[in-house]
């Protein structure tokens, strides 16, 4: 339990520093730059945790596996899981290369963008190797965390940037707990809430029936079309 209370006091911690008013001599957080950069850093963050909880069954009915295969299921959540971070880990200095050659917002709308209609198409994924291309490419697209944070050190000194990163910390540990519990709660709505299924007209009924995924990706794909736009419309060079 030590080790549990340690973390959470160190979060308050970060919190509570990220808070109080600036010493003398130090300048005050960029709040309104702040506000349309946090979104879109959460933004990766829900997208690289709203899966976890319904991977395995979204293998399962992708692969549709015999009985005496269904030990495979492991490998397959495994390898679908693991191409996101294949591809941010061959795209991230790509990306820092093109916000320094060109700028950061446009870097931040291309990725934004990507992503967002990445996520809505893998919840209406009917095949599990386009859904690990999906997957892919959505890795391939996650360069706002990096961009994010290449702006906050544009935008900050050494007097708040101490401040200032630890509401980064912050807002993707709430993207850590958000994404999980949207996947879990909206994720194959036919099973989970069949009263509610049975109101829903014929033609919603069998979207969600067929994609049962569809409406955890779709959440997160609105929030990230939401961070787009308030990039666009916020966030200057």
């Amino acid at each position: 339990a030590r080790p549990g209370r340690q973390v959470g006091c160190g979060t308050l911690l970060c919190f509570r520093r990220a808070m109080e008013p600036p010493s003398v001599g130090s300048s005050p957080l960029p709040w309104s730059r702040l506000v349309v950069l946090l979104p879109a850093v959460m933004a990766d963050a829900l997208s690289v945790t709203v899966v976890c909880p319904f991977l395995p069954f979204m293998v399962q009915s992708l692969l549709r596996l015999p009985a005496e295969e269904e030990y495979k299921i492991g490998y397959y959540t495994g390898l679908l899981g693991g191409s996101y971070e294949c591809g941010q880990i061959l795209a991230n200095p790509l990306w820092g290369y093109l916000a320094d050659r060109h700028g950061r917002r446009p870097v931040m709308l291309v990725c934004l963008f990507m992503g967002s209609c990445l996520m809505l198409s893998l919840g209406l994924c009917r095949s599990f190797w386009f859904a690990l291309a999906l997957r892919f490419f959505q890795g391939v697209a996650s360069g706002a965390m990096s961009v994010g944070r290449t702006c906050l050190s544009d935008i900050t000194d050494s007097t708040n940037e101490t401040r200032a990163f630890s509401l980064l910390g912050i807002v993707w540990g709430v993207g850590d707990i958000v994404g999980p519990s949207l996947g879990g709660l909206l994720s194959q709505p036919a099973e989970q809430y069949p009263s509610w299924m049975a109101d829903r007209p014929g033609s919603v009924k069998d979207l969600l029936e067929a994609c049962p995924y569809i409406l955890p990706c779709a959440a997160v794909s609105a929030f990230g079309f939401l961070d787009f736009a308030m990039v666009l419309a916020c966030l200057p060079e």
